[in-house]
């Protein structure tokens, strides 16, 4: 779960895939950050005001990846009636990394590693990790916060 000041990540999961979550078709109050970004990725104004947001729906990173990367793609066309919205949100992430860029920022490139954990009956617990590829659209989410553009 994302505070103002940290990320808590030993949350339960039935509170951060339920009630934290973007479940699609469903309300949720929110805190929202308006902000306006010039060309050059600074943030000419903004203003913050409690809201209820509709989600569309509930994406994954590489869904997203896809339908931006391959626009010929199944996943673009399942995509369709969001591709405006998610295209400008890219268009956001392009500019304020730019930004960042220009400003020097750190920005570090790691491999997320995925990890799943079995129990079974034998109370043995089968683990399996692997390497979890980072795409651009990974970027773009984490690099601008969670920039909506619709």
């Amino acid at each position: 779960m994302y505070f103002p000041r940290r990320v808590d990540t030993d949350a339960a999961g039935e509170t951060v895939h339920g009630l934290c979550s973007l479940n699609p078709e469903v309300d949720r109050l929110v805190m929202v950050a308006d902000m306006v970004i010039d060309g050059k990725g600074h943030v000419t104004a903004y203003q913050f005001y409690p809201a209820v947001m509709h989600s569309a729906a509930r994406l994954t990173y590489n869904e997203v990846w896809e339908a931006l990367s391959q626009p010929d793609s199944r996943g673009a066309h399942k995509l369709a009636p969001l591709r405006k919205q998610l295209e400008n949100l890219y268009a956001v992430f392009e500019v304020l990394a730019r930004a960042r860029d220009t400003r020097g920022a750190l920005d570090l490139e790691t491999t997320e590693t995925l990890h799943r954990l079995r129990c079974q009956r034998s109370h043995r617990k089968d683990r399996r990790a692997r390497a979890q590829r980072r795409t651009q659209d990974h970027r773009g989410v984490h690099a601008g916060g969670q920039c909506l553009c619709g």
